[in-house]
Order: structure tokens, then sequence, then C-alpha cells
């Protein structure tokens, strides 16, 4: 992957690292069946979708699920991001994930999920771009 490439997946994750808005809502969340047992590639590939209007980037996370092994508090803030993607209907991924609103009593927890997020995938990329190395660039050993 070029240079060009790998900066731009990274920068990707300053959308995700973006302070959450507070909103007054409630109701049911769209990911709330979600699956629990998405492979990284799956999950962290949606990270990537700037372009796509974030509801379809919304409904692909729903539909992919996260991770095993993710606590209560990052899940609920996976739908709680889930549901204010979709909130955000067809303006571009990059744009809707710099300006999420969500409810007060969730701003914790969606918060925690972005650093979940941003942490997880990062490593990954990082370890698909330098299989054998550890993420400071040094061999393995």
């Amino acid at each position: 992957m070029s240079t060009t490439s790998r900066s731009g997946r990274l920068g990707s994750f300053a959308l995700a690292a973006m302070a959450l808005m507070t909103l007054s809502a409630c109701g049911s969340s769209m990911a709330a069946d979600a699956p629990d047992d998405a492979t990284l590639e799956d999950f962290c590939g949606l990270v990537d979708d700037g372009d796509r209007p974030a509801s379809d980037v919304a409904a692909d996370f729903a539909e992919v699920g996260t991770p095993s092994g993710i606590t209560d508090a990052e899940r609920n803030g996976f739908e709680v991001y889930v549901d204010a993607l979709d909130d955000k209907g067809d303006e571009p991924y990059r744009e809707a994930a710099a300006d999420l609103k969500v409810p007060e009593g969730d701003v914790e927890d969606g918060n925690a999920f972005i650093t979940f997020m941003s942490t997880t995938c990062k490593e990954f990329m990082m370890e698909s771009q330098n299989p054998g190395e550890d993420n400071d660039g040094l061999p393995e050993g």
C-alpha cells in the first residue's frame, strides 16, 4: 500500500476520534441486533468509507456488527454511533462523523466505542500493512 493510501486510512481515525455532540433523544437502535462476531477486516474496512452516505455506512455497520470481546459500554456506544450516523442521511460519512449528535446519557459509551474503534482498527491496519512487525516498525521477537 502506498504512503498516500496509508495516510488516508490512518487519517480516517481522526474522523472517529471527533467528540460526540449531545442531543436529547431516545428509542431503539437499528444496530441492537447486529452480530457480535465481526472480523476485524470487515469491521475496520467500514472506517475508510469516507465518501459514502452516512446512512449507508450505518446500515453496513449494523449488518457487520462488532468484533467479539467488546465491552458492554463499547457495544452500547457502537449502537449509539450507528444511530447517529443513520440520522445524518445522505451526508458523506467523512463529514457526518465529524459532527455526530448522540443522546446526552450515551456520550461516555459513544466515546468508549470511538476509542475502541480507533485503537483496534489502527492496530489492525498497521499490522495488515506490515505483517511480522510490531506497530513500532521493528521486527517482532
